[in-house]
Order: structure tokens, then C-alpha cells, then sequence
């Protein structure tokens, strides 16, 4: 265990060397990373001592110590878009109570409106982006849309959008007025930025073929929207999953690009980020799938239901 987190604190050290000109971002749904304090306004209190799945301190720093390692693991980016935190504590725990803390890591956290008391939040390395915005707009139902805007390492400018969008137990119209919001604002602040890098993240919870994201987006193939937003839709090989559900496997995790004509950054890589020790075999029919926190209600300390996304930009 000591020399694992000697070669983790290593990866942190090692990531501080990136150059200016590299732009690495990562989003992941780090499924209920919770503040385990008994919240009153909160509407579930699942993860609370008393809850059902009697979420405690000890829980959520191992919680913290494995969304920490998969962060060092894909050499600590430039800025980390998470779903599903609650709560300030969980990330001041995560920045500042980990070797993380050698990288300089701060964070932001979206208002939250939902029953969970979850939401989204940002997690950037300071010296590599410094936010000058961050603020809520509204999504659909009680989830809203981050908006974090601010400087790269290079002094251009980065607009962020984090989403997540209402479960698939909800109807596709839930999908489709999140899309519909999601693209107005995008084409809104293309006119406020009009040379900004834009970049839209988000377990959204459909897939890129889905009328949510392929017609109301309006992006199928990469094409310009309604409001003229020139959007490049990032893909993944077909081998390459995100999510676990039910025995099968699918990508409902995505990252867009809005860029200008003359645009200086370039996708050097984008990936599904899925080490082994993520993984898990419950079963030889099923084969692999995410090591998750739980199973029902039984605690297995692993680290979610999802994989993180891991994109990579050049500045030419």
C-alpha cells in the first residue's frame, strides 16, 4: 500500500511538468461522493449514518482516496469536470487532504437543487486555468448547467459547460429540453467569447444516436446548430465504453468542442480512461465492468458506475 502511494504521489509530482502548451481534461461521474453530514433541507438522506446505506467520515475519505488515485493515474489534468459531489467538504478533502495538494488543485462547486443534495463540480489545477466566472443556469428539472469561464496557461480563453442530465427513468423530453438549454447557452456564449475555446462535458444519459443529443443538439456529424455554433461532436472507438448498467455496456458520458475558424488548439487524444484496477469480474457471462461503491446495499469501496473521459489538446 506505502509504495502504491508513493508511485501515485510520483504521478502527481511528474504531471506538475506538463507544458504550457498541452490542455488535458477529464470528466467523470464519480457516483455519490457525499458529504455523509445529515443535511435537513436535503430531501434523501441515503448517504447520512443513519441512512440506508449508513455513509459515514470513514466512507467518504476512502471514497476521496480512490477518486484521488484515478485522478494522479491519468497524470492529475489540467481540469477535472465531476457529477454527483455534495458538498464543499468532499472537495476540500479531495484538493487539499491527498497528494493532490502537490498539484495545486482547486475547485468550484455547482448550487444544487436536486433531492440527492448532488451536483457538479470542477476541479482544476491553479496555474493551468484560473477562473475569472463560475455560475447555475437552468437545465431541466432540478439539475442545472455549470458555467465556469476563465484562463489557460497560454492566456486564452476556456469556457466549461457541466451537465447531468436527468436519469433514463425520467421521459426523453427531460433529455431534450436539457439539449435545447445546453445549446442556446453555448450559442450564447460563442457571441460573448467570440475566440474562446468552448467545451461542453456531462454524463448526460443518452447516447450520441439518441434525438436529445443528435437532433435537438443538432450536431450529428459535427455540423453547425441553429444558431450557427460550429460544434465538433468528440467520438469514441466502438470498443470503448463509459458506463455499466443492467449487463451492458454504453457511452453516455460525452465531451463537444465549440471553436472559432481560427481556433489554435488541436484533440491530440480522447479516450475512455479504464485501468484495470477500475475494473471488476462479478461474473464470466457478464465479464468486466466498473469496481462501484457499492452493490444494492452492499459496500465494496470501489469507485463508480462510470469511467472518466480523458481528452488531450495541442496548441499550435
Amino acid at each position: 500500500m506505502r509504495t502504491a502511494l508513493l508511485i501515485l504521489t510520483a504521478a502527481v509530482v511528474v504531471a506538475l511538468q506538463a507544458p504550457a502548451q498541452e490542455l488535458s481534461v477529464a470528466w467523470w461521474n464519480v457516483e455519490n461522493y457525499c458529504d455523509p453530514t445529515d443535511d435537513p433541507h436535503k430531501a434523501d438522506n441515503d448517504f447520512t449514518p443513519e441512512g440506508s446505506y449508513h455513509w459515514n467520515r470513514y466512507k467518504m475519505l476512502a471514497k476521496r482516496d480512490s477518486i484521488y488515485k484515478v485522478i494522479a493515474a491519468m497524470d492529475c489534468p489540467d481540469l477535472v469536470g465531476l457529477a454527483e459531489v455534495e458538498g464543499e467538504e468532499p472537495l476540500r478533502e479531495l484538493c487539499l487532504g491527498t497528494p493532490l495538494r502537490h498539484a495545486g488543485y482547486a475547485y468550484l462547486l455547482s448550487p444544487s437543487s436536486d433531492r440527492r443534495g448532488i451536483a457538479c463540480a470542477l476541479i482544476y489545477r491553479t496555474g493551468r486555468f484560473e477562473p475569472d466566472t463560475s455560475y447555475a443556469i437552468e437545465g431541466s428539472g432540478s439539475r442545472n448547467i455549470f458555467v465556469a469561464t476563465g484562463r489557460t496557461a497560454t492566456g486564452d480563453t476556456l469556457v466549461l459547460l457541466l451537465n447531468h442530465w436527468p436519469s433514463r427513468r425520467h421521459s426523453d423530453s427531460t433529455r431534450m429540453a436539457s439539449a435545447s438549454a445546453l445549446r442556446m447557452a453555448m450559442a450564447e456564449l460563442r457571441r460573448w467569447h467570440p475566440s474562446a475555446l468552448i467545451m461542453a462535458m456531462g454524463d448526460l444519459n443518452c447516447e450520441a444516436s439518441e434525438e436529445a443529443l443528435n437532433q435537438t443538439m443538432g450536431f450529428a456529424d459535427g455540423s453547425r446548430n441553429a444558431e450557427g455554433t460550429e460544434l465538433l461532436t468528440l467520438r469514441l472507438p466502438p470498443s470503448q465504453n463509459s458506463y455499466y448498467y443492467h449487463g451492458y455496456w454504453s457511452n453516455i458520458d460525452h465531451m463537444m468542442l465549440s471553436q472559432p475558424a481560427d481556433s489554435v488548439w488541436q484533440v491530440a487524444a480522447y479516450e475512455v480512461f479504464a485501468p484495470e484496477f477500475m475494473l471488476t469480474e462479478v461474473n464470466t457471462r457478464l465479464g468486466v465492468q466498473p469496481m462501484r461503491t457499492y452493490y444494492g446495499r452492499q459496500y465494496r469501496g470501489g469507485f463508480s458506475d462510470h469511467l472518466p473521459l480523458i481528452l488531450r489538446l495541442l496548441r499550435h
